[in-house]
This record gives C-alpha cells, structure tokens and sequence, in this order.
C-alpha cells in the first residue's frame, strides 16, 4: 500500500468516526451556544453543556437546540438592525455558514438579493 493510499484510507476512517459520533455537529452546537451566550468561564460552561448532554442522551430527552425558531429571530433581527425586513444574499449565505449549517436551501432565486425574515426562519422549521 502506498502512501497516498495510507493518508486516504486514514482520512475515510477519520470522516466515518466522525460521522459516526456526531461530532461535528455537537462541536458545531457548542460553539454557537459559546458565541451566543458569551459564558464567563467557557470551560465551565462547555463543561456544564457536555454534562447536559450525557443527562439527557442517557434518559433518552431530547435536547434543545439553540438554533430553533425563537432565536432564529433574534438572529435576523440583528442582522437586520434598521428594521427593513430583509437581509441581503450575502448575509444570508454567510450567517448560514458561521452557524454552521451546511446544508440551507438557498432560494432559487433572490429577490434583488433581499432574503425576507419569513425565507431566513424557514431555515429554522424542525423537520
């Protein structure tokens, strides 16, 4: 086996662990819930979220997400401090990333590039 071939296979393992696990997407929630409450000791509150999340994977609870409806407007509005009810495509696509949500549905087209408050929540609907 060569090298090339070692570092990919070493790669696949990586990505299906990951997967496997739903690390990423903890990792991702973690660091939206630092960013959006901002804690004082974000070791302490990491490690107050991680034990939250052993209590309820444990006693089969579902968790809340932070990105639900509710702070999703929160959201819009800060993007949207002047009130005009839309937000441009770049914002949009940008704010979709940092949140990490990789896989938003971009509209297929855009309105002058204006993105609605009621196009950005859609984002936000559970499943």
């Amino acid at each position: 086996m060569s090298g090339m071939e070692t570092a990919m296979s070493r790669e696949d393992e990586v990505k299906k662990y990951l997967d496997q696990h739903n690390i990423i997407n903890v990792l991702n929630d973690l660091t939206s819930a630092l960013v959006f409450y901002r804690p004082e000791d974000p070791r302490l509150f990491l490690i107050g979220e991680l034990t939250k999340m052993r209590e309820t994977k444990s006693s089969n609870i579902k968790i809340p997400r932070l990105l639900n409806p509710s702070n999703a407007k929160a959201i819009f509005d800060t993007l949207d401090p002047t009130g005009r009810g839309y937000i441009t495509a770049v914002q949009y696509e940008e704010t979709m990333l940092q949140l990490g949500i990789k896989e938003f549905k971009p509209p297929s087209h855009y309105d002058n590039a204006q993105i609605t408050k009621e196009l950005f929540l859609d984002q936000f609907k559970p499943n």
